[in-house]
């Protein structure tokens, strides 16, 4: 025990000197007005061989929100600096963290390993903005997870589980493109499982232009808890057409999803458009190989959307009567206030 806190305190020490230094003479660019409430939703679900739903709501207020994702309650303050940013945020979720309720094996869904999973928790980090669309910063967050027996399952739930991790990330950032690098160390009791992660994307702003997406990790130690999810066509997981939401807990990988997009302004007016982009889903992980194919839809009026996708994996390795397709679809609204202030009555001049 004592070993391993010696190993933490060394890198934790790195990254709060980085983080002292990176915020000295830092001051905050907001005005005390944190102007009016706003607020947004979306709902939505993936279905395959197994199927989940999306319910997310939000209300912020300046940099302070408050939000619900699904299961998942989460209280944040994040203020936009002269030069950069930070957050601290204190998270609640209740019964699906990292889709535990679901695990895979051998091609279909074993509910035999089945654990409700729920952690209270914190996070902070800061970013520095700096010179040609760069960014610098750090970040740390400490959980306490939960489990429960979900039936039918047999396998016995771990005891309560802290889980800590120390990020050092480095980014860049423009209209078009995004690449960012994150390298740390996830910490349990006994065990630091370092890691090293990278995404980078980039579509043109054109009508036809190619869309590529680049995701890559290598890391050791990690567990149940801190593998990550590969499978699906949600934004929460690393994608792959065609599979199980979350199917593949994975420690190492890479994945590639390329193809052209095809973007389209169906009415200027009421800011209304529609994206199209048919691709292929490559990955690689932990010794094994997957590929699908997906056509993905985006439709946008004003701040309303509905997005929308449908996947094939041809190749995947199936158990009989499992399914190789998948489908998603999620509607919503982008942030914007209560009440649009009345514009003022103009007063009639005196005669």
């Amino acid at each position: 025990m004592r070993s391993t806190r010696q190993k933490l305190a060394k890198p934790a020490a790195v990254m709060v000197v980085l983080g002292i230094w990176l915020a000295l003479g830092e001051r905050s660019a907001a005005a005390a007005d944190w102007g009016p409430w706003e607020r947004r939703a979306m709902f939505g679900g993936e279905v395959s061989a197994t199927q989940f739903g999306i319910a997310d709501f939000g209300v912020r207020k300046g940099p302070l929100s408050l939000q619900l994702f699904t299961d998942t309650l989460e209280l944040r303050y994040g203020p936009e600096l002269a030069r950069g940013r930070y957050w601290v945020a204190a998270r609640l979720e209740a019964f699906a963290a990292g889709l535990l309720i679901s695990p895979w094996q051998d091609g279909a869904p074993d509910p035999s390993r089945a654990l409700i999973a729920g952690y209270l928790g914190g996070e902070g980090g800061y970013i520095r903005y700096l010179p040609a669309s760069l960014y610098l910063g750090v970040a740390g967050a400490a959980r306490l997870y939960l489990f429960w027996a979900r039936p039918p399952a047999t396998s016995e739930p771990p005891g309560p589980t802290p889980l800590f991790t120390a990020d050092v990330i480095l980014g860049h950032y423009t209209d078009i493109s995004h690449i960012w690098v994150r390298a740390g160390t996830d910490a349990e009791l006994h065990v630091l499982a370092p890691h090293i992660a990278v995404e980078a994307t980039v579509r043109p702003d054109w009508r036809l232009a190619p869309r590529v997406e680049v995701r890559a990790a290598w890391a050791r130690n990690q567990d149940f808890l801190t593998r990550t999810r590969l499978g699906g066509l949600n934004p929460y997981v690393v994608p792959l057409a065609g599979a199980g939401w979350a199917e593949f807990w994975v420690e190492s990988y890479i994945a590639v999803r390329a193809g052209p997009s095809l973007r389209l302004t169906l009415s200027q007016r009421t800011r209304q458009s529609l994206e199209l982009t048919p691709v292929a889903d490559v990955a690689g992980f932990d010794g094994s190989t997957a590929v699908g194919f997906a056509l993905l839809a985006k439709w946008r009026y004003g701040r309303y959307f509905i997005e929308a996708a449908g996947g094939y994996a041809p190749f995947i390795k199936r158990q009989e009567g499992v399914v190789r397709v998948s489908g998603f679809v999620l509607a919503g609204t982008d942030w914007d206030v209560f009440r649009k202030p009345k514009p003022k009555a103009i007063a009639k001049p005196k005669r």
